[in-house]
């Protein structure tokens, strides 16, 4: 019976996956949001956050730390997190089947937009009309971000996290690419520094620190290190794809999906599996397993979002403080520089108010502290008088020598350390609060900060939203190419994996002729026509001729 009812349910949530969402679930939106008399006069109201991120955490120990509880005297929300167990968008599927959505959500923008388009989310639009004109203040400031999010009804259902505005860069300012690669410096000083400017030159070096070192405390290292592999393939290739200057735009301005330049990349990632430099493992590890990789000091070279292993090199540093890393820089096989997209972007997930919420008001409410000034400073550093610390002249924040954090970081407290824990995350927005961290000078930031390890590789980046396709507000049309897009990632991701692991160059090109004949079947002509589109919309929308910098910079001579 139990075996019957589990085939039932995934049956189900195969139907669901299929429909559109008003086909399924006890309810789509209400048609107007609701009044009500006591939003000022509440104190404390219960929250139901659902973050679609299988690795989120809250930084410190909720509703029992400083941060839950300035977070609650602030808003009166009270927040149950609940994190996915998964990648996947099932969970949220299997909440919209049962009619059990939570109060605010954090997901993808294709999920987002199937749950906006079946009815299951409020638009900040009307949420911001009805109970928050400080929040409509507050999104005036970034309007790029704001509008990029306009759903086929003009209407906005997701606030960002990590976005860049363009009225918070100076002018000519150079960012960090947001993925990048970096290698041990220790390992690579005791081999001599040889050159590694070239894939087989870097593969090279990884070869002689595996065959000379080895080890490390006594365990095997691990000369490459990528992103886990989920249904979709590698987050690492997007990394891969700025160091072979893989472009998705041709010289006529139309998107491309596939070129030689991308075949550059398996190729250096099947010499490294063949070399035994990228083990089998990597190809069933989980975020946790490779941070904790990264922990333990066998990870020689990552390519990844160095900013998400902060934290692990950190640990490292401190129980070795010379196993630190550098930036590599690479040329690919043709001789040309990397093209690293930098950290400007329109943000990584989004943060929506679902239709059921009981209250979404005080959603509304809780979402407009976090996206205030005073919001975005308090959850990285607290409030200013209870943690304690000034703001100088130059906006940096200075904590004060004998305040409240300064003494539990002193004194070595491990207890006290751990009520202090900071940096909540969500709807953070990393250039609005950039100014707050002043200029380290401690070798231990410099060696482990991914804005100082990543700093000499700005040379080699480029705007990132210049990479982002605009979806092309209509219904049926973004359904459909949602579905062939999901088709055509879930095979890559299986066959990028055959592809890396072939027993020889000529075979993994075999296999990656068969994928692209593959996505033709699968409608990839149809895809592109529709991605193409879409970058047409985003240069329209951005007032840019070409997309792709060499294209801007050989058509236009402007860099």
């Amino acid at each position: 019976m139990n075996k019957l009812i589990k085939m039932i349910i995934s049956a189900l949530l195969i139907l669901c996956l299929a429909l559109p969402l008003g086909a399924c679930g006890k309810e789509t939106a209400k048609k107007e949001l609701p009044d009500f008399e006591d939003t000022d006069n509440i104190t404390e109201f219960e929250v139901d956050w659902f973050v679609n991120v299988s690795y989120w955490k809250w930084p410190g120990e909720y509703g029992k730390d400083y941060l839950s509880d300035l977070l609650q005297r602030r808003t009166g929300a009270k927040i149950n997190f609940q994190v996915s167990a998964g990648d996947s968008n099932t969970q949220i599927m299997t909440m919209i089947a049962g009619g059990t959505l939570p109060d605010i959500i954090t997901c993808s923008d294709d999920i987002r937009y199937k749950m906006a388009s079946g009815g299951y989310l409020w638009a900040y639009d009307d949420l911001i009309k009805k109970y928050s004109p400080e929040l409509g203040e507050i999104v005036k400031q970034i309007p790029d971000i704001y509008d990029w999010y306009r759903e086929y009804d003009q209407k906005v259902y997701g606030l960002p996290n990590y976005a860049s505005s363009e009225n918070y860069l100076k002018k000519d300012e150079k960012l960090n690419p947001n993925m990048a690669g970096v290698i041990r410096s220790d390992l690579y000083n005791k081999i001599g520094r040889p050159d590694i400017s070239t894939p087989d030159a870097f593969l090279d070096a990884l070869e002689q620190i595996k065959n000379k070192i080895g080890t490390y405390r006594g365990s095997e290292l691990i000369p490459l290190q990528l992103y886990e592999f989920s249904t979709d393939g590698s987050p690492s290739m997007n990394a891969l794809r700025g160091y072979f200057s893989v472009p998705f735009e041709d010289k006529d301005g139309h998107y491309i999906r596939h070129c030689d330049k991308e075949f550059q990349i398996y190729r250096f990632l099947n010499k490294a599996y063949n070399r035994g430099l990228l083990k089998i493992e990597n190809f069933s590890d989980s975020r946790e397993n490779i941070n904790e990789k990264v922990t333990s000091g066998r990870v020689v070279s990552l390519f990844a979002a160095i900013q998400d292993f902060g934290t692990y090199m950190t640990s490292l540093y401190d129980s070795d403080n010379q196993a630190v890393y550098e930036p590599i820089i690479m040329k690919n096989y043709d001789g040309e520089d990397p093209l690293l997209a930098d950290t400007s972007c329109y943000g990584y997930q989004t943060t929506s108010i679902s239709t059921q919420a009981k209250r979404p008001d005080l959603c509304t409410k809780l979402i407009t502290y976090l996206m205030s000034d005073q919001g975005q400073l308090e959850m990285l550093f607290g409030a200013q008088d209870e943690t304690q610390y000034t703001i100088n002249d130059k906006g940096n924040v200075v904590w004060t020598e004998g305040g409240n954090l300064w003494n539990a970081y002193a004194g070595g407290n491990a207890e006290a350390v751990k009520y202090y824990t900071l940096g909540f995350n969500l709807l953070t927005d990393y250039l609005r609060t950039r100014n707050y961290y002043a200029e380290a000078t401690d070798q231990r930031s410099i060696s482990t900060q991914s804005f100082y390890i990543q700093k000499p590789l700005q040379p080699y980046t480029y705007n990132g939203k210049r990479a982002i396709l605009k979806s092309v507000p209509e219904t049926e049309k973004k359904i459909n190419y949602t579905k062939i897009n999901a088709k055509i990632n879930s095979y890559w991701g299986t066959q990028m994996v055959k592809i890396i692991t072939a027993p020889s160059e000529e075979k993994a090109r075999q296999y990656y002729d068969e994928g692209l004949q593959k996505e033709k079947e699968y409608g990839g002509e149809k895809l592109l026509a529709y991605q193409d589109e879409c970058l047409q919309a985003s240069k329209e929308m951005m007032g840019w001729e070409y997309a792709w910098p060499r294209n801007q910079k050989e058509n236009t001579n402007v860099d």
